[in-house]
């Protein structure tokens, strides 16, 4: 899935985390993963945030909201569906919990209290490099 969105198949990667998903309900990354493909999304006919919402929430519960990635992935959510009060309180949660590099944390946190949902930059597609010949 990661792949298919650093190639900016960004529908394919959507298909790849829910069948990760319908295989193992349990897999707490691919749920963050899905709800932050669905909350962040470059291409707005792949976000859905109350799904992206129920997904992080459910991810964020089961870790007893002691993830701080998790946390970012249920803010960004709740921005996605203009929750901007709750975004910016798990935000500031997750804030409270990293331990190493807050700098992204604190720029979602910025847009969150600018009213503003986080998207990631579109990808473009990599092409090869024709091999030169000898």
């Amino acid at each position: 899935a990661t792949t298919q969105a650093l190639n900016g198949s960004y529908h394919a990667a959507r298909v790849d985390l829910e069948k990760a998903i319908a295989l193992d309900k349990n897999n707490i990354l691919a749920h963050n993963n899905y709800a932050w493909l669905l909350a962040t999304c470059p291409d707005s006919s792949v976000r859905d945030g109350q799904r992206a919402v129920q997904y992080a929430r459910g991810a964020s519960e089961s870790l007893k909201h002691g993830s701080p990635m998790v946390l970012d992935t249920l803010a960004a959510a709740e921005a996605e569906m203009g929750d901007f009060r709750s975004a910016v309180k798990d935000e500031k949660r997750a804030l409270s919990l990293e331990k190493g590099d807050r700098s992204l944390y604190n720029q979602h946190l910025q847009s969150y209290m600018n009213a503003s949902p986080v998207r990631e930059a579109p990808e473009p597609p990599k092409t090869a490099r024709p091999l030169k010949k000898s």
